[in-house]
């Protein structure tokens, strides 16, 4: 199964997090999301909005796919065009759009 999670869409709907998320807490959440991904044999993609560069920009920490939307897209434009390409596969999306 792949699971696609809107990431600062769910670690802001999850205490203690408010509108701003650390560096630290990213990291804690993808470190948590990897060891999950493990257990269960998933692929987890994760897509935060915007990132460092101007352009979509991918990483992975630890076997999760760790996806950066970029300044001209957020992260549910990038989520909408993954799961078009993804049609056929087994997805679960997380998120609370």
């Amino acid at each position: 199964m792949i699971i696609v999670i809107d990431a600062y869409n769910m670690l802001r709907s999850v205490p203690p997090h408010g509108r701003t998320v650390t560096e630290s807490e990213r990291k804690q959440f993808l470190d948590q999301l990897a060891n999950y991904a493990k257990k269960k044999g998933h692929k987890v993609v994760v897509v935060f909005d915007a990132g460092p560069y101007e352009w979509p920009h991918k990483e992975r920490h630890k076997g999760v796919y760790t996806i950066y939307s970029g300044v001209h897209r957020s992260a549910d434009d990038y989520i909408k065009e993954y799961l078009e390409k993804q049609k056929t596969g087994d997805l679960l999306l997380v998120s609370s759009d």
